[in-house]
């Protein structure tokens, strides 16, 4: 007669790991996972596949069988366009409860990046065309057209857009709130010493110079953030002065596709003894240099000339300066390589 062990050494053990682990995996049935990619070129058009026994026209990737989602699109592209490409963020998720044959389905369109050498390489074959989004979104199937749209949406915003059947899915008001576009923004420092010289940095990650400040974090105000990469580029706590300057530039005129508006606060000038006492960060920060303003506006990029002037400006006059560039063509120094 088999013997059962006391309750209390039953739990003390746990459940049997094994068999029945294993069991209850191999019986569960899950969705097929199919990963695509929005893909852009250098001009901002779309690529699209012909799909070829499958019909019509879709975005480069397919169904995920062991591997991972990146290693799908990884492999699709690299048959499609002959480029590795890197996956970027999640722009679009859709359930499909099932598909043309009978099984559940979750569509992933993730962004995907093309190397900077070959965003400008667009070779087309019978299979592979790249076109504007209007037109994608006709050359599309229903479902792959609705993913696709979505995906746009998001793309100028910081969400995945979530679909049913192609169908969104109504986020809740706090979602909704925490989820809607907006503008990027960035808080800077007008740093001087009390010879009135101003600082300017080399970066570690930027080809040009730049002045003390960075991109404002979630849950930051401008002047918190100020503050923050102050301490953090430059071991200097302070706290941040008045504002000097609120610069609106458009998203057609930014790198990212994204509005970005850049608050610059004034800060008390450094005595010799403050400057001595600096700390550079060397993760981000090669070099500081102190420069005469004439001579800072002759070495920034355009658009910082255009911000560090105005805050010389306000700073004289005891203004807030608001610069605009709703006629600006392009912000693009020839000189020199644009700077956000």
């Amino acid at each position: 007669m088999r013997r059962t062990k006391p309750a209390e050494q039953q739990d003390a053990r746990g459940p049997d790991p094994g068999t029945d682990a294993q069991d209850v995996l191999a019986a569960h049935s899950t969705p097929l996972l199919s990963v695509r990619a929005l893909v852009r070129d250098s001009q901002g058009l779309l690529l699209v596949i012909d799909r070829g026994e499958q019909g019509g026209w879709g975005l480069p990737g397919g169904l995920a069988g062991s591997e991972l989602p990146a290693a799908v699109l990884a492999r699709h592209l690299r048959e499609a366009i002959g480029v590795e490409a890197g996956a970027g963020r999640l722009l679009t998720v859709d359930t499909v409860p099932s598909d043309r044959f009978g099984q559940p389905l979750l569509e992933l369109l993730f962004a995907a990046h093309l190397p900077t050498a070959a965003s400008t390489v667009r070779a087309e074959t019978d299979g592979v065309r790249w076109v504007g989004e209007a037109r994608a979104l006709e050359l599309l199937g229903p479902g792959a057209a609705a993913r696709l749209r979505a995906a746009l949406g998001a793309e100028k915003g910081a969400h995945t857009a979530l679909l049913h059947d192609g169908e969104p899915v109504e986020p809740s008001s706090q979602d909704h709130y925490r989820q809607l576009p907006s503008p990027m923004m960035a808080a800077t420092w007008l740093v001087r010493d009390t010879a009135g010289r101003v600082l300017v940095l080399e970066p570690t990650y930027k080809s040009h110079l730049e002045l003390v400040g960075g991109m404002v974090e979630a849950g930051e105000v401008p002047a918190e953030a100020a503050e923050r990469e102050g301490a953090e580029e430059l071991g200097l706590c302070r706290q941040s002065g008045r504002l000097l300057v609120v610069d609106n530039v458009p998203a057609r005129l930014t790198a990212y596709g994204r509005a970005l508006v850049v608050h610059v606060f004034d800060l008390p000038p450094l005595s010799a003894g403050e400057v001595a006492a600096l700390v550079l960060d060397p993760t981000e920060v090669r070099s500081a240099r102190w420069l005469p303003p004439n001579e800072a506006l002759e070495q920034l990029p355009c658009v910082l000339t255009v911000r560090l002037a105005a805050a010389l400006r306000a700073l004289e006059r005891g203004t807030v300066e608001v610069l605009d560039h709703a006629d600006t063509v392009s912000l693009e120094d020839p000189a020199r390589r644009d700077a956000e």
